[in-house]
């Protein structure tokens, strides 16, 4: 057993490859400091050959030092607000460098590498999904959101299966709907959400979490609808809707202050300079004006069957 990560340093258009057999939980807390310490780090971990797969890994991160880029993921992360704190914070210690969620888990960072996502992403055939299950107690967290609309209106529903489970039952998705009763209000933002224009027959989904190769396949399991990923932008979702379900506002400021508390915990260096230094600017997160997040939607991307036919 294990969390399984794998991380890849490319300089000098060399790419090392990396491996921490408990690494994914706090795969986000080791890119907190900056390139220089988290290059340092990676480089000291187990070198290996071959990158982890979707079957292994539960993170990975790509730092590309010739194209100032970073790209990761990780399963651990658990609420919009972590997301979003986490996405801040490093957009604040990697000056200069492009910073981006890999949303499609390790077929992204494959890509990142140069490598071919389909080395990464085993065959597996899709699984039989037997129940939709809504969310009914305020005290349950919502996996996915799913809102559908037509000539009688937006219906909204709160569901407690994970957005692939969502996304494999391709079109059989409305007829599981039917029975089921719509909700006006989210209290909490989901780890995912589709929207679902049936009379146009256009569709968005967005996420926090990883899709596993979904993405790629879109066409492949919702033949004839076109689609907008709207990456984590949530507040697309809820302009689709024209009032008929609203989020509540990620709590910033509470994230940021348990952002503190997890990654002193666990590096737990009093005296490192960098450590000190990023614990203050999470202080100073916590305790200043919260601004707006995420980035402007200027990063929409459209795949259509005539996309890859």
């Amino acid at each position: 057993m294990g969390s399984r990560a794998g991380y890849a340093v490319v300089q000098d258009r060399s790419t090392r490859l990396f491996y921490a057999h408990y690494g994914a939980p706090y795969l986000h807390l080791d890119l907190l400091p900056g390139p220089e310490p988290v290059t340092r780090y990676f480089r000291g971990l187990r070198e290996i050959a071959y990158p982890l797969d979707d079957g292994w890994a539960e993170g990975a991160a790509v730092l590309d030092h010739d194209r100032k880029r970073l790209v990761f993921y990780t399963e651990h992360i658990e609420t919009y607000a972590e997301h979003a704190a986490v996405m801040s914070v490093l957009a604040g210690t990697w000056p200069g460098w492009q910073v981006s969620y890999a949303y499609d888990g390790m077929a992204d960072v494959a890509a990142a590498t140069g490598n071919d996502p389909s080395l990464v992403r085993p065959v597996v055939p899709v699984p039989d999904i037997e129940w939709v299950e809504p969310a009914e107690r305020r005290d349950r967290f919502i996996h996915c959101l799913v809102t559908t609309r037509d000539e009688a209106g937006v219906r909204a529903y709160a569901l407690q299966n994970h957005g692939r489970e969502v996304y494999d039952l391709g079109p059989e998705l409305f007829v599981r709907l039917g029975p089921l009763e719509p909700v006006s209000e989210c209290w909490c933002i989901p780890y995912t959400g589709f929207h679902f224009d049936l009379t146009t027959r256009t569709a968005g989904l967005w996420t926090f979490d990883s899709l596993d190769g979904r993405l790629q396949h879109l066409d492949a399991r919702w033949p004839d609808w076109r689609w907008e990923f709207w990456e984590n932008r949530y507040q697309e979702h809820s302009s689709r809707t024209n009032g008929t379900v609203t989020f509540p506002e990620p709590d910033l400021r509470t994230a940021y202050t348990d952002l503190r508390h997890r990654y002193e915990e666990y590096f737990n260096s009093p005296e490192d300079p960098e450590h000190t230094r990023l614990r203050a600017l999470l202080d100073k997160r916590a305790a200043g004006p919260l601004s707006k997040y995420p980035s402007p939607p200027q990063c929409v991307t459209e795949r259509r069957q005539s996309a890859t036919s």
